[in-house]
């Protein structure tokens, strides 16, 4: 598996929620494609202090792509890619 590190903006065109409200990122929009998310993937919460940082390994059926959502926003940077 190759990882290419990316670590820049993107944007969450679609997202979902499992029963306890907890969001997923389902699509985003990077380098002006589209990637579809096919599962939940798996979530990492980090916690310093009062300030959350959460981190998204999700995948296309292809790819693996690790996501973070900046703390106390809603903007998004694509970490890097697995193939």
């Amino acid at each position: 598996m190759t990882k290419t590190t990316i670590e820049q903006p993107v944007t969450v065109t679609a997202v979902r929620f499992n029963k306890n409200f907890e969001l997923t990122p389902r699509r985003i929009e990077f380098q002006g494609r589209t990637v579809d998310f096919i599962d939940d993937g798996i979530r990492l919460c980090i916690k310093k202090g009062s300030v959350i940082t959460r981190i998204f390994d999700l995948s296309d059926g292809t790819s693996l792509f690790r996501l973070r959502q900046e703390p106390s926003s809603n903007h998004w940077n694509l970490l890097s890619i697995s193939q």
